[in-house]
């Protein structure tokens, strides 16, 4: 039993989360002593099932045959016959009894991708596809990460192609399924090229992905976690995978143009997400103070709760404390997003209602009048400054208009496409 594996830890973790939070769950625990909707507990009573045989899937990672038929049986409770067809889940979990670390592997990869990307299936059922498939394909991923990279990428291009005529949305959708392999990838790759600390933030952001995901299937208004907007947790994962890519091109040989790629990848599937993200988030319900002030809690320190529990990692450098005031790169670089929720935090609290009316009352009154009698501003110099700052950026559009229109970029495809070669050797240029 790979329970040592301080990975699959964390995953069975994350699992007990989830147990401990779907609605369906609860509903079959309570219909055992009350009357419920006999619908709703057969329900509970399929997810109980299937989060027994994801924990067991888990945990006899080790022997491939069983892990299959368990991956089934999980996928069978969850989702039914929308998430699991036996004509082709059959055959690509018996190629991955057969090779687990080989091309088999990428058998269950379709197979779980499948059921994550359906509609049908329940949020909470989305998320257990996708630990089983970072759980059951970690070993796939340490021996070949570069066929699980491709793998992946062809998968996931290959359903986009098939969907895409009847719902663009599922463009968005894939890129939260993409993300977490692609995290792993870059952190077995980190780890074949020697460079610990790429292991140590991709495995970081890795988790934070899956978490912030696990959240948002228990408590719906925590979607917003996953906005890529600084300081919240999404931009933390697009951050740290942006830089482990730019760590890996810039820190091994043969790995700058592949490095720039993959950071270019990470962040266009952080943006995806983030649409998808806002999306769901405006059909949210508003929320009330006290669940406005659990997610900001829940925001300022997942990010360095989950950078505390990869010190786990065998070859992990650095001490656990550093997490709560910093947040490193796996190029070096670092960001400073504790320290800054902690001066938010502060300011907030000093600003609230009942500190603003302490200080209004420490204040002394000829200290006020004094200020009654002060001269008016005089704003006029401020308000000329403004007015020749608006002449000067009408001429610098003037002019910018001007030099567009004797281009030949009125096609807004080729000005997309110009941008993106821009951004491409900014990557280039950043890495050398």
């Amino acid at each position: 039993m790979p329970f040592h594996d301080p990975f699959l830890l964390c995953l069975l973790a994350l699992l007990a989360l989830l147990l401990c939070g779907d609605g369906a769950v609860r509903v079959f625990v309570r219909g055992l002593w009350r009357s419920v909707p006999v619908v709703t507990w057969r329900q509970g009573g399929c997810h109980m099932a299937g989060f027994l045989m994801a924990f067991a899937a888990l945990g006899v990672v080790g022997h491939a045959g069983a892990a299959a038929c368990l991956v089934a049986l999980a996928l069978l409770f969850f989702g039914g016959g929308a998430a699991f067809r036996p004509i082709w889940g059959v055959p690509a979990l018996l190629g991955y009894g057969l090779s687990p670390t080989g091309l088999g592997g990428l058998g269950l990869m379709a197979l779980c991708l499948w059921a994550a990307g359906q509609a049908q299936m329940s949020r909470v059922g989305q998320v257990v596809a996708i630990v089983l498939l970072i759980g059951l394909g970690h070993g796939g991923a340490s021996a070949h990460p570069l066929l699980w990279l491709g793998g992946s990428v062809a998968l996931v291009a290959i359903g986009l192609l098939v969907e895409l005529g009847r719902d663009w949305e599922v463009l968005l959708r894939s890129c939260r399924l993409l993300r977490p392999l692609m995290l792993l990838g870059l952190m077995e790759i980190s780890r074949q090229q020697g460079l610990s600390i790429g292991v140590e933030t991709a495995f970081c952001a890795l988790l934070l992905d899956v978490t912030c995901q696990t959240i948002a299937a228990i408590w719906p208004f925590a979607v917003c976690l996953s906005i890529p907007a600084p300081p919240l947790p999404g931009f933390v994962v697009g951050w740290m995978g942006l830089h482990t890519a730019l760590g890996l091109s810039g820190g091994t040989e043969g790995w700058a143009v592949i490095g720039c790629i993959l950071a270019i990848m990470v962040m266009g599937l952080s943006l995806g997400d983030g649409m998808v993200s806002l999306r769901e988030a405006a059909s949210i319900q508003p929320c009330k103070r006290v669940e406005w002030g659990i997610g900001l809690i829940i925001a300022a320190l997942l990010p360095s709760l989950c950078g505390f529990v990869t010190q786990w990692m065998p070859g992990a450098a650095g001490h656990r404390g550093a997490w709560f005031y910093r947040l490193p790169g796996g190029d070096g670089s670092m960001i400073a997003l504790p320290l800054f929720w902690l001066a938010l935090f502060v300011v907030w609290r000093g600003l609230s209602r009942g500190h603003v009316k302490t200080w209004q009352s420490r204040i002394r009154m000829d200290v006020l009048a004094v200020g009654m009698q002060a001269p008016p501003l005089r704003l006029w110099p401020i308000k000329r400054l403004v007015v020749r700052g608006q002449q000067h950026i009408g001429v610098v559009q003037s002019s910018g208009r001007a030099l567009l229109s004797s281009l030949p970029l009125r096609d807004s495809s080729a000005v997309f496409w110009l941008v993106f070669l821009g951004g491409v050797l900014v990557m280039l240029g950043l890495a050398q």
